[in-house]
């Protein structure tokens, strides 16, 4: 789906803006390190463990399966404005801050909600732990390629 997102982005403004993320322009040994230690450990697999772990199972006991989906996913989007305000900044984003913003919050919300799906399918969180880690493993892939591609572009 990432990857089908960037392909379908490489062809509008918009979505070259977004795959040409500043923060992504890495070494290919600090691209390793993103995408097998600092992704899976500190983000994916703290992620779920919170948030479809404990979030979820707090609220799943009480106010039942409905209620665990809805909250653990608002709180994961929620979670994400100041990733969200963070990437603003060094993309050279100068117009109103709350459309990028909430776009980001509705669809880690609803990424949320897939992932808290696989929990309930799963009956744990190392199904969305993996896909979590893939998803924003390849997501910052293709970054880094577009912004590898960009700078040889520009140095040619």
């Amino acid at each position: 789906t990432v990857a089908l997102g960037a392909a379908v982005a490489r062809r509008r403004e918009p979505g070259q803006r977004l795959l040409g993320d500043r923060r992504a322009t890495l070494a290919p040994r600090e691209l390793a390190w993103q995408t097998l230690v600092r992704i899976p450990i500190g983000t994916a697999a703290f992620e779920e463990l919170a948030f479809r772990g404990v979030l979820f199972a707090l609220l799943q006991h009480g106010g039942g399966q409905r209620v665990a989906l809805a909250g653990s996913s608002a709180a994961f989007g929620l979670w994400h404005v100041g990733p969200a305000l963070a990437t603003l900044r060094p993309n050279d984003v100068r117009a109103d801050h709350g459309f990028p913003v909430a776009g980001a919050v509705a669809m880690t919300a609803a990424g949320g909600a897939a992932l808290a799906g696989l929990r309930t399918v799963s009956g744990h969180v190392l199904a969305g732990w993996l896909a979590h880690w893939a998803t924003n493993a390849v997501g910052l892939a293709i970054a880094a390629r577009w912004q590898s591609n960009r700078q040889a572009d520009q140095g040619s």
